[in-house]
């Protein structure tokens, strides 16, 4: 069901055909996809025991628009698998982007089985698989709260073990490392020091 609304977005101005959750979405994020209402839709449709499999775009397990999505899933122990695929899968036709086989669903057992960078179904091998607990997801990212992307379960475990031996930077409240930020000598933050042409003759200056 669709009507007739104005869709003043970033995006897009004037007369469309949109549902109405999808106008809403659009007015909200700035953004006119569909793939976050089409992804929350099937999850508030699940029944106390259903199980869901979606075939989407990669962001929306890795883009910070669709973390509050992802990250319940994850804290509700209802994420089952994440399968990233690249653009070059070539898996169909007309398709050049990347997107992924998202699993969710109640009673989910855990941890999360992921497998990224795939151009084939038979690149989903034991060597390519990876598993998570939400624990371990949120350790990768605490500020975006996205899911972590590896190209193999070497690369996840090596990443998950430095994470949790030297801990992550997240400003003045957790900063174990004692790191201080600062930028190198540029003009808009030193103007101060320079001097013009003027200023430099009148001190000795020679052109």
């Amino acid at each position: 069901m669709g009507f007739r609304c104005k869709a003043d977005t970033d995006t897009s101005k004037g007369t469309c055909d949109l549902p109405l959750w999808l106008a809403a979405y659009s007015t909200i994020t700035h953004r006119s996809s569909a793939v976050g209402p089409f992804a929350e839709l099937a999850y508030h449709l699940l029944s106390k025991k259903g199980r869901c499999g979606l075939i989407l775009p990669t962001g929306i397990v890795s883009d910070k628009t669709y973390s509050a999505f992802i990250s319940q899933l994850v804290e509700q122990n209802m994420l089952d698998y994440v399968y990233g695929f690249e653009s070059r899968s070539h898996l169909f036709k007309n398709v050049a982007m990347q997107f992924c086989v998202l699993g969710f669903g109640h009673q989910t057992k855990q941890p999360t089985t992921f497998a990224f960078q795939l151009r084939d179904i038979s690149d989903i091998k034991p060597d390519r698989i990876w598993t998570l607990s939400a624990k371990d997801i949120f350790l990768c990212n605490p500020t975006t709260r996205t899911l972590p992307n590896f190209n193999s379960c070497i690369d996840a475990d090596i990443v998950i073990k430095a994470h949790r031996h030297f801990g992550i930077w997240q400003g003045k409240d957790q900063n174990p490392w004692n790191i201080m930020l600062s930028t190198q000598f540029h003009m808009s933050s030193h103007s101060h020091l320079f001097y013009e042409k003027e200023h430099l003759s009148e001190i000795g200056g020679i052109f």
